[in-house]
């Protein structure tokens, strides 16, 4: 079994708090903008590693430096198709915490 190409890119946009993913499977690209949260710090989006072979969990450190998952992208178990999941919504609360919704 051949390895496949996975990638997944984050670049910041003129937009406060937006970024743009840029994600690539086999030659098979897709984008999404990804809208951080104001915690009252400039943001800190992280990748990391999901769970399936091509997955990857996209998220950020919050004001505790604990990563707070956002959005899921992965491939579909036949590796035919790209797919962008939110994981999670997230209210800031008056001293700037994250509580999931």
């Amino acid at each position: 079994m051949s390895n496949k190409y996975f990638s997944v890119r984050l670049y910041e946009t003129t937009a406060t708090m937006k970024y743009l993913a840029k994600i690539d499977y086999e030659g098979l690209p897709a984008e999404d903008t990804i809208t951080l949260p104001d915690i009252g710090i400039t943001p800190q989006p992280v990748l990391q590693k999901g769970p399936e072979k091509y997955s990857c969990i996209v998220g950020l450190l919050d004001n505790d430096k604990a990563f707070r998952e956002l959005k899921k992208i992965y491939v579909t178990g036949q590796g035919k198709e790209l797919k962008i999941t939110t994981l999670k919504h997230y209210i800031v609360t008056e001293a700037y915490r994250l509580q999931a919704e």
